[in-house]
């Protein structure tokens, strides 16, 4: 639900190209795990947001981790700032999505999750660190 327009989803015709994947809960656990299980070099290639119990990591399609129950994103040039999951859109104009979203307290880019339904800025998505991502593991345990 976006400013009390509840989002509903249909399947995309061309998936998009993945640039993010995110977790919620449990897959946001596996999701740090499988970041944290890769080499130096792969994880300089990335960068990540996290909060409570939600991480989103952003990179090529190819640096990308693949997790079993995450979400990939990417972006639809009709909803700028808003990466949307790759196999799914919105219902409504996804220029109309961008615009709701922009109107929210969340700063672009911004990553919106469908289920559950979550808007997580990517604005402060940083490189990867060891010891950020052990300790978020630790907390989220």
């Amino acid at each position: 639900m976006i400013h009390g327009v509840p989002l509903q989803w249909r399947v995309r015709h061309s998936p998009l190209a993945p640039c993010a994947v995110a977790g919620q809960g449990a897959a946001a656990r596996l999701l740090v795990r499988r970041v944290l299980a890769l080499d130096a070099a792969q994880r300089m290639l990335l960068q990540g947001v996290g909060g409570r119990d939600v991480v989103v990591i952003v990179g090529d399609e190819a640096a990308l981790p693949w997790v079993d129950g995450a979400q990939y994103l990417g972006r639809d040039m009709r909803c700028p700032g808003v990466w949307l999951p790759t196999a799914l859109e919105p219902t409504i104009i996804p220029s109309l999505v961008g615009r709701a979203v922009d109107q929210s307290a969340v700063s672009l880019p911004a990553a919106l999750l469908r289920h559950p339904p979550r808007l997580v800025s990517l604005a402060e998505a940083l490189p990867l660190d060891v010891q950020l991502l052990t300790s978020w593991l630790e907390a989220h345990a």
